[in-house]
């Protein structure tokens, strides 16, 4: 069979399934940098002392991403008190106000209180606040930091150092102290040092000696737990720690880029020393691999082995997974000799030029059993184009039962979450966003294998017939009982995605077509590579929100199956089949225009080919387009579409399409057209 033939069978069904809603990692993809968030340079709660009426003050903030473009507007909730024009703040009267710093539409804002004070000795204020106070969220402490040792695990007991003034600053510094233990704690100069005797949450109140209505009360939760001030910290605490360490992260883990961050420091070592990473083994179908002779081994770059409270802070890994190069033909971002992490996901496949890719690195790794809890993860720093997310891997790999993801961002990857094989995770209350393929991508590592008889070296061997090997792929009554039942659960409740590559949400499914049952030709390595994947089940529950409507016109799917074929001059006009596809299967309800432009959604995917078991349930209803069912309302439009179907597919391609992934239909899930409960540039991280 000609190589060119050959080619199609392979990568047809990847770019017909995902023709709606993919992109080339060879072509620019630009995307709207959003305002994710507005930092301000001061506590909740504020003071501003003055020498005279009249005086100026420049506020300080910024929008996060700087690559935005967005500026800031300041605004007082009482003028008479304080006058802002511009940045600059004019004192004109003492008493508390609410100072804000928005965005020019007012869809993203942050606000303080601030008390406005003349100078004096008679005390008005106190303000307080822990060395390093979460960004949001209430402060959790935990009991031992690590030793001075630049190794090991010894750790002593913490001692917490709360920062404390009596303003105006002319006023007596002397406070009293209420709500701690005592004997927990000493009180010098504007310092109070706290060492907690138990886990537990703790309220303190100061309060002036000579004027005890002046007072302020901080809350705060300690936990057994160690505290991690840098990366050495969070190295021994994640990658070195056997059986398992809880952390309490205090300080933002930046890029190089990032340092001028408010408390922020480096993700490496300080004495320069390599970055750290866990070696482990690929859990997808690895057999290509080991037929080939190939590794299959694949790098973590933080392993959590016991629970995280992240305090609102964030882990950036760009310095050690972003690649260091760029192609200068297209600007996008590559893997340079010396990179260590950034690479192209491990191959499940390669043929005829061609390559399906499988699991690829992971930028954090989630061992069973543990929570995650107000932390932003990040593989790299915000890119304006998807394509430079190719190389940087996944960003959360789960990677045990029972995990428990909440109140966090998780961002920038090729993937964004991905989990194989684990039971019980929940992802609640977050934000999952800029994703080159998959937000979030479940699955399964256990297959089903029709049996293989004979050697297989043509395509006339003596292989078991493939109407009846295929039987133990599709047939329920052949699977195991193991298989429909499933080892892949998860809940999502109350979560939004944010800006895919693809789709949304990937349900995996194997890829079970007779070219991978027994090769045309004399290789033998690529035979006994069918299969079914075990079922995967996803709860979708509460306020699920998917922000990914995107341009039409820039699909391609190259990332999941990529290749070149040297004199050869098939094209596949994907934005055409696009449009058919929306007349054969969406109705007309799928692709929208605006101003001339035709954008599609990415919501849920199920892929096909092979026998997708899974099921996805949107507060209790199925999505899946099984019969004629799934979600079909305002809202959302269920699709089903087979690679057999000849409507869509004539010619000789229909007669090709299933040898390669096999006769199982694709699911698909979508906002349609004239669903407006979320814009085309709406964003969760704007109100």
């Amino acid at each position: 069979m000609k190589k060119r033939i050959l080619a199609i069978m392979l990568v047809l069904p990847l770019l017909v399934a995902f023709a709606a809603m993919g992109f080339t990692k060879l072509i620019s993809l630009t995307i709207p940098q959003m305002p994710e968030d507005i930092r301000v340079e001061y506590d909740a709660n504020e003071a501003f002392e003055f020498d005279d009426f009249g005086q100026t003050m420049e506020l300080r903030g910024e929008v996060i991403p700087e690559t935005s473009g967005a500026s800031l507007v300041w605004s007082s909730s009482d003028p008479s008190i304080a006058a802002i024009n511009g940045s600059t703040l004019t004192f004109l009267d003492e008493g508390t106000v609410t100072i804000t710093a928005s965005l020019a539409d007012g869809s993203l804002k942050r606000s303080f209180e601030a008390m406005l004070m003349m100078s004096g000795d008679v005390p008005k204020y106190i303000k307080a606040n822990f060395a390093a106070p979460a960004e949001k969220g209430d402060t959790v402490v935990g009991l031992s930091d690590y030793s001075d040792a630049a190794a090991g695990d010894a750790t002593v007991r913490h001692t917490e150092r709360i920062v404390f003034s009596v303003l105006p600053s002319k006023s007596p510094q002397d406070v009293t102290v209420e709500g701690l233990p005592q004997g927990s704690y000493s009180v010098e100069g504007g310092n109070i040092s706290f060492t907690p005797p138990a886990a537990g949450e703790y309220s303190l109140k100061l309060s002036s000696a000579s004027e005890p209505a002046v007072s302020r009360e901080l809350h705060f939760s300690v936990k057994d737990c160690v505290n991690v001030w840098s990366y050495e910290d969070l190295i021994r605490a994640a990658n070195k720690s056997k059986g398992g360490t809880a952390m309490a992260l205090r300080v933002n883990l930046e890029s190089t880029a990032n340092l001028g961050r408010a408390n922020s420091r480096h993700f490496a070592y300080a004495s320069g020393a390599p970055y750290d990473y866990v070696p482990f083994e690929s859990t997808y179908d690895i057999n290509f691999l080991k037929n080939m002779g190939q590794s299959a081994m694949l790098k973590a770059a933080v392993v959590f082995r016991g629970d995280v409270f992240g305090n609102g802070h964030t882990i950036n890994l760009h310095d050690f997974a972003f690649p260091s190069e760029t192609d200068p033909a297209t600007g996008i971002a590559i893997p340079g000799s010396k990179d260590v992490f950034a690479a192209d996901p491990l191959p499940f496949v390669v043929a005829a030029g061609l390559t399906v890719y499988g699991q690829g690195n992971a930028g954090f790794m989630a061992e069973g059993g543990i929570t995650l809890d107000n932390i932003v993860l990040k593989n790299c720093n915000n890119v304006k184009d998807l394509a430079d997310l190719n190389y940087v891997g996944t960003v959360l790999e789960i990677a045990g039962d029972n995990v428990t993801l909440k109140n966090s961002t998780v961002q920038n990857g090729r993937t964004v979450v991905r989990s194989f094989s684990n039971k019980g995770l929940t992802i609640e209350n977050c934000i999952l966003a800029y994703a080159r393929e998959f937000i979030f991508k479940q699955g399964s590592n256990k297959f089903v294998y029709p049996s293989q008889e004979g050697e297989v070296d043509d395509w006339n061997s003596s292989a078991k017939d493939w109407a009846e090997a295929q039987k133990d792929l599709f047939d329920p009554d052949r699977l195991p009982a193991a298989a429909k039942e499933g080892d892949s659960t998860a809940t999502i409740r109350d979560t939004s995605f944010y800006t895919s590559g693809i789709f949304c949400i990937g349900m995996d499914a194997h890829f079970a077509g007779e070219l991978l049952y027994k090769w045309i030709g004399s290789n033998k390595n690529l035979k006994n590579l069918a299969a079914t994947s075990y079922k995967s089940t996803l709860q979708l529950e509460g306020d699920i929100r998917f922000y990914d409507w995107k341009p039409a016109a820039n699909m391609d799917s190259s990332t999941l199956v990529s290749g070149a074929y040297e004199g050869d001059d098939f094209k596949l006009d994907l934005y055409g089949l696009l449009k058919k596809y929306d007349t054969v299967f969406g109705k007309g309800q799928i692709v929208r225009t605006v101003d001339g432009v035709d954008y599609v959604h990415g919501g849920i995917a199920f892929f096909g080919g092979g026998n997708n078991l899974s099921e996805v349930y949107l507060n209790g209803k199925s999505v899946k387009a099984e019969g004629g069912g799934g979600l079909n309302d305002d809202a959302y439009i269920s699709l089903s579409v087979s690679l057999t179907d000849q409507t869509l597919f004539a010619g000789s391609l229909q007669g090709y399409l299933h040898m390669a992934a096999g006769v199982g239909p694709f699911y698909f899930c979508i906002y349609r057209n004239t669903y407006d409960g979320i814009g085309l540039h709406d964003s969760p991280f704007v109100s």
